[in-house]
């Protein structure tokens, strides 16, 4: 989620397989306007959250990968993680769960309860979601945005008035661009 307060799973990994490999080391790849965003965000001193369903050991990768980005950006900052939490027993993961899996409903709980630790208003936060299990975090803060979704998370878009974005390998486009390749997309709809 983005924007004014909390910034989530819009950092869409692409390419190929969607890694690349860097000194030997397996890295995520994130859509250029997604980096572009969160960039942005980062400027404006917001805080910055991934949440995301997966185990929070690979969201912590995502994670520095993301703020590397954006050090070579320019911008230091750092990014928060909400994600799913393996058990630990006597310094080995169990296999098992601790607490709920960040899911639908148990995302939007996750953001509630971090934006309230700091004061932060829902109504002033953005949140970018592609599944429709997203649909209960996108409508809990005041920008929510359905990026690179799936055709259900659309249709849940269309009824509430979110907006939707699509993201791709290219570059940032400008806003014309961007706008055409929108109204190119829902023609082929």
């Amino acid at each position: 989620m983005y924007l004014r307060g909390v910034a989530a799973e819009a950092f869409s990994e692409q390419a190929g397989n969607g890694h690349r490999t860097i000194a030997g080391c397996t890295v995520p790849e994130f859509f250029p306007a997604a980096v572009q965003w969160v960039w942005w965000h980062a400027l404006r001193g917001d805080s910055i959250v991934l949440v995301s369903g997966t185990l929070a050991p690979l969201a912590e990768i995502v994670k520095y990968a993301l703020e590397r980005e954006l050090l070579w950006r320019g911008v230091e900052t750092k990014i928060s993680v909400l994600a799913t939490r393996l058990e630990i027993c006597e310094g080995h993961c169990t296999g098992r769960v601790t607490g709920a899996a960040m899911f639908g409903e148990e995302k939007v709980r996750a953001v509630r309860e971090f934006a309230r630790q700091r004061n932060i208003s829902l109504a002033q936060c953005s949140a970018c979601g592609d599944s429709s299990l997203d649909r209960w975090m996108l409508a809990s803060v005041g920008h929510p945005f359905a990026v690179n979704s799936t055709s259900r998370l659309r249709r849940i878009a269309r009824l509430h008035g979110w907006q939707m974005l699509e993201w791709t390998h290219c570059p940032v486009r400008t806003a014309g661009e961007q706008r055409a390749l929108k109204l190119k997309g829902e023609a082929a709809r």
